[in-house]
């Protein structure tokens, strides 16, 4: 699935989505969810403001949906075992250095889509 900048920019989500609760965790509907997934994949530029994408959780879902389909891990295969290590630290600022050190070896497109995630995330 190929996401336009509009939807990794999460648009919707900001705009409508910050209040929602379980933005995450509640799903948007199934069939929605697979309509916007093939208008994305699709040869026509998506209108997010199309009423069909209105649900705020239907973007959402596509988003989860476009990261478990991710060929490869964003955290890579190489250095998964290593967070799993460094998450496992009992000292947080321990732990914050080992994350930190991890995630600036990570390959720069990995790096900045990470960077991207946690920022929306954050917000």
């Amino acid at each position: 699935m190929i996401l336009s900048e509009e939807v990794v920019s999460m648009s919707r989500i900001l705009t409508t989505g910050l209040d929602e609760v379980g933005l995450y965790r509640v799903p948007g509907s199934v069939s929605s969810v697979k309509a916007l997934i093939a208008a994305l994949n699709g040869d026509e530029e998506v209108d997010m403001d199309d009423d069909r994408w209105i649900d705020v959780n239907v973007v959402a879902g596509t988003f989860k949906s476009w990261l478990r389909e991710l060929p490869d891990s964003i955290l890579t295969e190489e250095l998964y075992d290593k967070f799993i290590l460094a998450a496992g630290v009992q000292d947080y600022e321990e732990k914050c250095y080992a994350i930190r050190h991890l995630v600036h070896q990570l390959p720069t497109g990995n790096f900045n889509l990470l960077q991207r995630i946690i920022q929306h995330l954050k917000r």
